[in-house]
């Protein structure tokens, strides 16, 4: 059984592409066997999925609060990549949480580096830029944990893949 990212929806095809699109294919079930053998207890229903991108909203929330921003905000997608209890969906969205968060930590530090290296002129460029990524941050993680909950796979445009 393979899963196509682009039409999300399980297309049962041997081979590497989607016939209605032509993008290539996620390999969900190697084994025939092992997709017969699993019962519904292992299937997901979303809730981890979904709290591996909203716990990285509520970690940067609290981030500002506190006044250590951007720092935790890894952590949940971490945690439920690790989590015993996870299925094979609810780690491929914290793996994407991860990354994702992972790329906007390494976005923040460059730029605050990039400010103080230009002894503090550059941050008249640099912040209203990190804002702006802050923006567009918040509403990728708003879209991820919607199709997280909604069972639907998700990939953030821009993010590199430190974790596969």
């Amino acid at each position: 059984m393979n899963y196509c990212l682009s039409c999300q929806k399980d297309v049962r095809v041997i081979g590497k592409f989607c016939p209605d699109c032509g993008k290539q294919l996620v390999d969900l079930v190697v084994d025939e066997k092992l997709a017969a053998a699993s019962t519904t207890v292992n299937r997901s229903n979303g809730q981890q999925a979904m709290w591996s991108h909203l716990g990285a909203i509520l970690a940067n929330v609290l981030g500002y609060l506190t006044g250590v921003t951007w720092v935790l905000t890894w952590l949940p997608g971490l945690i439920i990549r690790g989590s015993s209890t996870a299925t094979d969906f609810d780690r491929r969205h914290a793996t994407e949480s991860l990354n994702f968060q992972l790329t906007m930590l390494l976005i923040a530090v460059s730029g605050t580096l990039v400010g103080i290296m230009t002894l503090l002129i550059g941050f008249i460029v640099i912040i209203p830029l990190l804002i702006i990524f802050q923006i567009v941050g918040l509403v990728f993680t708003i879209q991820a944990t919607i199709a997280g909950s909604n069972l639907k796979e998700y990939r953030y445009p821009i993010s590199i893949r430190f974790v596969k």
